[in-house]
């Protein structure tokens, strides 16, 4: 049985007075040494409070119809920004007090860029909509959990249909679509809703803040500070000019595996007619050989780790490894340094899938953990990381590339499993474009009729992959598929800040194939020593070309091409 996580509500007022405090005492520092006690406070304290907001939201997420954890979630909807209005006010103190560079110094932190992230996220003018915005998040993030579509005479959550859509049986994968076919058609007007609810929230923030477009704001909540509206334009043009064409030409490929004139909706996500690669391991197996294998990629980095903490950050006491009812079903790792602990959620389809998960998740995990610190790493205490959404993703997906050739004890046949991967990677590439190409153009020309934005919705289908047909899906030949980009209306700029990760980790792996340790020592560097540094500023530091290169994208077509001969 997995272990039940320890959790207690904060006190919002002790919390807020607290930060009130620690702001007041750095503001009145007479030496850099009180100052820098001040700092630590309320960087403790906000640690805290994220931490017990992070387990109360995973507890809440391990049911969602459980009404105690759903009582705590939207405690922290309404608390998180009177926190974040007091965080912001702490590092505007930092910020002017006449100790910052000693501070800074001190520290060693990306201090300084966090109170602009939280000024632009958060205000007392916009405090009534930023709650709606955490409320809305959370509601739907229920409404997925606690939904259910047919397939072959049962009810299933939405969290199983990949699992479904990969199966050989193509009875299966066609039963799987049409029921989400029929599940999103009976639930259009609750959908068309909530598009209409993001649309108008966000643009009513954007008004109040005296702000042009959405874009400023949601860009740098995941972390983008600083990205042009041409810049995610050229980028979206390259994938339709560099990738679109070899994921075309990877369907031919699999149509003619099929034996196919066409391929189905139903079909594109199962690559070989026997079914996909299936693990050596089960789940918790699986775990603890990630966490050996990428310990023997630790051992030979400049930051020495002991083997015992790798073991305890990939233990399985604090996971789940089972969809349940009203569960959550993505995947994701949290280190909790309170306790030192682990929580893994990955849910187990039983083929290759399960180890690209659990790689992904480690590479991400391991990036948010203070290895550098002079005590435990595992219960070393820093303020939370605001998100980066690419530099997460940048490290997940190199993860998975820096272990191509190290999967013999887990998979049987590494070759076929590093092209398979390469060959999805391509595809969500494509497709997380394509979400956020959508997105963006519903917040420019505020589109609210929902008629329209099924229009909008087929047309990018006949820009991003032509090839693919509805033919028994009559709901998804509309344009349904266009609900599957809710979330990124919700948190915009999420599906490109993926996408940008994605062909950042295709960089460093195409730029180093006949060089596997300079791979390697790239992603101990990447994901060990920088998780202070933002996406761009690793850019930079590992002199890589930026997302909306036309350079790196030729150099990606040539190399992605020439591994799949395509």
């Amino acid at each position: 049985m997995m272990k039940i996580l320890d959790y207690q509500r904060p006190d919002l007022k002790l919390v807020l007075d607290q930060l009130r405090r620690s702001r007041l005492r750095l503001r009145l520092a007479m030496s850099s040494q009180s100052a820098s006690r001040a700092v630590d406070e309320f960087l403790s304290c906000w640690a805290d409070y994220q931490q017990a907001h992070d387990i109360a939201m995973l507890r809440h997420e391990q049911n969602t119809a459980d009404p105690v954890f759903l009582a705590e979630a939207e405690f922290f909807a309404a608390a998180d920004g009177q926190v974040q209005i007091s965080l912001a006010e702490a590092f505007q103190a930092l910020y002017a007090c006449r100790f910052r560079d000693d501070l800074i110094a001190r520290q060693d932190l990306d201090l300084l860029t966090v109170a602009p992230r939280l000024n632009d996220q958060i205000s007392e003018r916009v405090k009534e909509d930023f709650l709606a915005e955490n409320l809305q998040n959370l509601q739907l993030r229920d409404w997925i959990a606690q939904s259910r579509f047919s397939c072959l005479g049962q009810n299933w959550s939405l969290f199983a249909l990949p699992a479904l859509l990969e199966s050989p049986q193509r009875s299966i994968r066609r039963s799987a679509l049409h029921g989400l076919d029929e599940f999103l058609c009976s639930h259009t007007d609750w959908l068309d809703r909530q598009m209409e609810q993001s649309l108008d929230l966000r643009l009513q923030i954007a008004r109040k803040q005296r702000q042009a477009t959405i874009d400023g704001r949601s860009s740098r909540q995941v972390g983008l500070d600083g990205l042009t509206s041409e810049s995610r334009r050229q980028f979206r043009d390259l994938v339709i000019q560099y990738f679109v064409p070899m994921a075309l030409e990877i369907r031919r490929l699999q149509r003619k595996r099929f034996g196919l004139d066409q391929l189905q909706d139903y079909d594109v996500f199962c690559l070989l007619p026997q079914g996909h690669l299936v693990p050596a391991f089960n789940h918790e197996s699986l775990l603890m050989t990630t966490g050996a294998m990428l310990g023997q990629l630790v051992e030979s980095s400049e930051i020495k780790i002991a083997q015992s903490e790798l073991s305890s950050i990939f233990s399985p006491l604090v996971a789940d490894f089972k969809l349940r009812p009203d569960m959550c079903g993505d995947d994701l790792a949290v280190h909790l340094h309170g306790s030192g602990e682990t929580y893994w959620r990955l849910i187990q389809h039983g083929t290759m899938a399960d180890i690209a998960h659990q790689l992904r998740c480690a590479g991400q995990l391991l990036g948010t953990v203070d290895w550098t610190s002079p005590d435990s790493p595992s219960l070393a205490v820093h303020h939370p990381r605001l998100a980066d959404i690419a530099r997460a993703s940048w490290q997940g997906y190199l993860t998975e590339l820096v272990t191509f050739g190290r999967l013999e004890t887990v998979i049987s046949d590494l070759e076929l499993y590093s092209l398979l991967r390469l060959t999805q990677m391509v595809e969500t590439v494509v497709w997380k474009t394509m979400i956020d190409d959508f997105s963006s153009q519903i917040y420019e020309q505020a589109i609210s009729d929902p008629e329209t934005r099924r229009n909008l919705w087929l047309a990018l289908e006949q820009t991003y992959c032509p090839d693919i047909n509805h033919d028994h899906m009559p709901f998804l030949a509309q344009g349904g598929l266009m609900y599957l980009a809710l979330d990124d209306l919700n948190k915009p700029f999420t599906s490109l800040a993926e996408a940008f990760g994605l062909v950042s980790a295709l960089a460093v792996w195409s730029g180093n194939l006949k060089s596997p340790s300079r791979m390697d020592k790239i992603w101990q560097k990447l994901v060990l020593q920088n998780n202070r540094k933002s996406y761009f500023e690793l850019l930079s530091g590992f002199n890589q070309l930026m997302p909306w290169d036309e350079t790196l994208f030729k150099q990606l077509a040539y190399a992605v091409s020439a591994a799949l001969n395509l």
